[in-house]
């Protein structure tokens, strides 16, 4: 690893930032009880080197107006963009508690070469936690604003956190469960789902927080969900909408490939479940029809009719 490399030459601090969503997050770093993460282009020696795609070097941090105190001690800075295929990816960061060395520079410039070599060999980092996505889809949520696409966009949402490439809103109405909108590879099959399939799937979640496949595709299916298995999906999730302790209808979500899931997976799209349910109670109160035709929460003090 390129940061221990460089703390092993004494006095140095090291810390290699890439960027992720446009801001730069901090994956690497030796000798800091510290990080100053989650930082944009605008911001302190590291986040310039980035944004400018070159070398800053600040000999007396103290009388330098873009230096970003995180430890005391420090009495320059070195940082240097790593740079893939002409546009920065990250920075490489030293800061030293004596004056830098005269071949630092060069130094640094090739170790970021270097790590700019392997990035491209590897391609992406990582992938996004489920938690990551779920905390920008919360954001996402959090920005809606009532209109004709609010379901799709809250849909979207939803799916893209869940890392499935389908996903379907499954409301209740008098006459049953319906379809609202779906989205992705497989929504042609979610919306031809029947009522019967529909209320059996949403029945398996009447009491828990999510039932979902376990990567066997030769296993056993649940119930409802033999139509979406003959039609090509290879890993299916269902989470009940809950609020205000009213049973709004139901979250399915569907993937194309063989996908592995897991708790931690599932966990955040709850979170996330209960945060679109209490939207649509939110936008009903405040007079959104949820469905042409059944008026639902005309006023704070009203009571639901329906949620399709």
């Amino acid at each position: 690893m390129v940061v221990e490399y460089l703390f092993r030459r004494g006095q140095l601090l090291p810390s290699l930032y890439l960027e992720a969503r446009g801001y730069l997050r901090c994956v690497a770093q030796r000798g800091l009880w510290q990080v100053l993460d989650g930082m944009p282009g605008s911001v302190g020696i590291t986040g310039k080197a980035w944004k400018e795609g070159r070398p800053v070097i600040a000999d007396n941090v103290a009388e330098d107006a873009d230096y970003l105190e995180a430890v005391p001690g420090v009495v320059a800075e070195l940082c240097v963009p790593v740079i893939i295929e002409g546009r920065p990816v990250g920075a490489l960061n030293v800061e030293s508690l004596s004056p830098l060395p005269s071949d630092l520079l060069d130094l640094l410039v090739e170790c970021a070469r270097l790590l700019s070599d392997r990035l491209r060999e590897i391609g992406d980092r990582h992938s996004t936690t489920s938690w990551q996505r779920a905390a920008r889809a919360s954001m996402s949520l959090s920005g809606l604003v009532s209109g004709a696409l609010m379901f799709d966009k809250l849909l979207g949402c939803l799916r893209e956190a869940s890392g499935m490439d389908s996903a379907c809103l499954v409301l209740d109405s008098p006459d049953g469960p319906k379809v609202k909108v779906a989205v992705g590879q497989l929504a042609a099959q979610l919306r031809s789902l029947s009522v019967d399939e529909l209320e059996a799937m949403s029945s398996l979640v009447g009491d828990i927080r999510s039932c979902y496949t376990a990567g066997d595709t030769s296993g056993r299916g649940f119930v409802g969900a033999d139509s979406l298995r003959s039609a090509g999906a290879r890993a299916v999730a269902v989470l009940p909408l809950w609020a205000r302790r009213q049973r709004l209808g139901t979250l399915i979500f569907a993937h194309s490939k063989p996908l592995r899931v897991s708790g931690d997976d599932i966990e955040p799209l709850e979170m996330l479940a209960d945060s679109a349910a209490a939207l649509l109670v939110e936008r009903a109160q405040s007079g959104v029809k949820l469905r042409d035709g059944y008026a639902v929460l005309e006023g704070p003090t009203a009571k639901t009719r329906s949620f399709v």
